[in-house]
């Protein structure tokens, strides 16, 4: 058309109805090059002294050695900027989803931190060693933040073979830069439908709204516009997400108790069992967006309602309609689990030895709450929704190692991932995936080692779905944090030392 109106005579038009059809030409018109540059600058000056108070008599008289401490200062300077070109700015780029802007900030901290570890008794019966761990540190950031973390940890060996271990610890996370000065712009959300439009569903029957129209008037709807067609044919909804320079620190606490056992009946055995219980508050993020538009619906509350912005038809997908959702303190995480770390050697006569090493989490809570007078929804074992990215319940790694005489290890590993269940509307469960890898290394000299091996060796393929898009972080209709997005995977390199 644009070289019919002769409004871009240079125009090679694009033709998928032909074969052949679709010429470089054309490509090299239709292509927009898009270019970012990005720097990270981080400034760390620390000292610190330690020491070991034994040969001062700094000592419990039931214990054979006396108080280690350690006590110092950090400074820490980090700075950030990241500069899209103009077609980035711009949102030019083919489902690109909005503009990505520029993001240029500085954050600075300094900390005064010590540790000690006190032992209590020793080389006692039923009480080889118990000892127990202090520290604190305090952090001032340039944010006008200050926070304080410590924790107190118990360390108890009844006997050679045993040792059982406790530990309570508070934690903070501050704002990252991007968390603070990221500018605000749109981006997408999943949504199946809007609940205040028609649509039809798969036997072509036209389906109205969800809400009523009172409801939906919260939101911006009006009668006209109520039960419209204003799905996006996509599911992506507008929202528009960015930094926020008054974000609190995040606070966790952490219980955690487990014990080591290494018999002297089984050479070369040992393992930990540690349980873990960890709580979040004050977590960063974003109330997603389609939970601010049923709480609208739901409460008529300005606080929500206020965050829609709807185009002329009652759209949320169409210019610069779409719903506010930037970064704030919210709601609370609750993790709780079992970590097991198995490992067992032995030797295979002249022909080297071999090492077999489990490492397994089984996870029994993954709360999680979204804002303060939500539910607490239990994300164990799915996904989707507002749980996010998949949560397996367990998930282990078996590796096991043939030391050869011959300068040669080979490493097979056997990587496991349970299965998921979707909270979403298409009810996309992902099965459990098992993937196994094979490696090995040759030390050719003192100073050159060779090193090979291929991961996922069966090729699985990844899980894929629809709903494996921006707002719960997939990438490729699958999640490559979690699966192997690219099926098997080999690769070789050379370490020398001269």
């Amino acid at each position: 058309q644009s070289v019919l109106d002769g409004s871009d005579p240079n125009c090679v038009p694009w033709n998928i109805f032909q074969e052949g059809g679709v010429t470089q030409e054309a490509i090299d018109y239709l292509v927009l090059p898009l270019f970012a540059r990005g720097t990270t600058d981080q400034e760390i000056v620390s000292g610190y002294v330690t020491g070991d108070l034994t040969d001062y008599g700094i000592k419990l008289p039931t214990a054979d050695s006396g108080v280690a401490i350690v006590a110092g200062l950090e400074s820490r300077r980090e700075s950030l900027n990241y500069s899209p070109d103009s077609g980035f700015q711009n949102g030019e780029g083919a489902g690109q989803g909005g503009p990505t802007l520029p993001v240029d900030g500085k954050l600075s901290v300094k900390e005064v931190f010590t540790e000690t570890s006190i032992p209590l008794v020793s080389g006692k019966p039923g009480m080889e060693y118990l000892g127990l761990e202090l520290a604190y540190r305090y952090s001032d950031y340039s944010t006008d933040e200050e926070t304080n973390t410590y924790k107190v940890a118990a360390d108890w060996q009844p006997m050679n073979d045993l040792r059982v271990r406790a530990s309570f610890q508070s934690a903070t996370r501050h704002a990252n830069i991007r968390e603070l000065y990221r500018a605000q712009s749109i981006g997408l959300f999943d949504m199946t439908y809007d609940p205040c439009g028609s649509r039809t569903d798969a036997d072509g029957n036209v389906v109205g709204p969800t809400a009523t129209l009172a409801e939906c008037q919260n939101t911006g709807i009006t009668a006209a516009t109520y039960g419209g067609g204003i799905d996006s044919p996509a599911g992506q909804y507008n929202y528009i997400g960015g930094g926020n320079p008054e974000l609190s620190p995040e606070e966790s606490e952490t219980v955690s108790f487990g014990f080591v056992y290494t018999p002297e009946m089984i050479s070369g055995l040992s393992m930990s069992v540690d349980y873990f219980n960890i709580q979040v508050t004050e977590a960063i993020a974003g109330i997603a967006p389609e939970t601010i538009l049923n709480k609208c619906l739901e409460t008529g509350d300005d606080l929500f309602c206020g965050a829609i912005n709807r185009g002329g038809n009652g759209n949320l997908w169409i210019g610069s309609a779409a719903i506010t959702a930037t970064d704030v303190n919210i709601g609370f995480f609750e993790t709780e689990g079992v970590d097991i770390n198995a490992n067992y050697g032995f030797e295979v006569g002249e022909y080297g030895g071999i090492d077999m090493n489990l490492i397994a989490t089984y996870l029994t809570k993954w709360d999680q709450q979204e804002f303060v007078g939500q539910p607490v929804e239990d994300c164990v074992g799915v996904w989707n929704g507002s749980c996010g990215t998949p949560t397996p319940e367990f998930v282990s790694t078996l590796r096991t190692t043939w030391t050869t005489p011959w300068d040669v290890n080979v490493t097979g590993a056997w990587r496991h991932i349970g299965g998921v269940d979707d909270l979403g509307a298409n009810g996309a469960d992902f099965d459990a995936f098992n993937y196994f890898d094979l490696s090995g290394s040759w030390a050719a000299s003192d100073n050159v080692t060779l090193r090979s091996g291929i991961n996922n060796v069966f090729d699985k393929e990844p899980p894929l779905t629809a709903d494996a898009g921006p707002s719960i972080y997939g990438n490729g209709n699958t999640f490559p944090g979690i699966y192997d997005a690219l099926g098997r995977y080999a690769f070789l390199g050379i370490t020398a030392d001269f």
